[in-house]
């Protein structure tokens, strides 16, 4: 599935993706708490780097350009999600429920 330009893909620590339709979209939808902690690193979906900053744990999330592009990055973290979906009992741990198909 194609990202609209304007999207922002947010990557955890432990490699989840989280994708938010345009800046606005993601700096409402991220914890100032876990920005601040460095939590996560996003992208454009054409690899531009986007930068999530807060103004302190408790304050205001922002997000911009970083002026920079690692295309070979967000696509490592792609694949590494992809991976992460096709394992055994993915669709079971994601929903919290052991009657869910695998």
């Amino acid at each position: 599935m194609p990202f609209p330009p304007e999207a922002v893909l947010v990557f955890d620590r432990d490699g989840e993706l989280a994708v938010f339709e345009s800046f606005a979209r993601a700096a409402d939808g991220l914890e100032a708490i876990d920005v601040d902690d460095g939590e996560y690193v996003a992208y454009a979906p054409d690899g531009r780097v986007v930068e999530l900053t807060a103004t302190g744990p408790e304050g205001e999330v922002h997000v911009a350009w970083a002026g920079r592009a690692d295309p070979e990055d967000l696509a490592r973290r792609l694949a590494f999600f992809q991976a992460k979906q096709s394992r055994p009992g993915f669709l079971r741990r994601l929903l919290g429920r052991g009657d869910a198909p695998a």
